[in-house]
């Protein structure tokens, strides 16, 4: 699957997660590309009160609050996209 399809679908699920958690604001989504030793390795999604990271070669995806605790984890995020996403080699 092209990275640009993951990116979309991650960033739909980063969306839903946070309605979910009635954390999503009006003002939508900052993303950022997360960088590691000069390496792609996942991308951070803020929104007011909260913010995501998906974590490519570890296949996950976490929720934190303003505060900085964890409020959610996906583990597995490949399989809650359908299972055919593969992240660690594209940027």
């Amino acid at each position: 699957m092209p990275h640009a399809t993951v990116v979309e679908q991650v960033r739909r699920l980063v969306q839903r997660t946070f309605q979910t958690l009635g954390i999503f604001s009006a003002t939508g989504l900052e993303e950022t590309i997360l960088i590691r030793n000069g390496y792609y390795c996942g991308r951070r999604f803020a929104t007011r009160g909260a913010h995501a990271i998906w974590f490519c070669e570890e296949n996950q995806l976490k929720f934190y609050s303003e505060q900085g605790s964890v409020l959610h984890v996906v583990q597995q995020v490949d399989q809650q996209l359908g299972g055919s996403a593969q992240f660690a080699d594209a940027a």
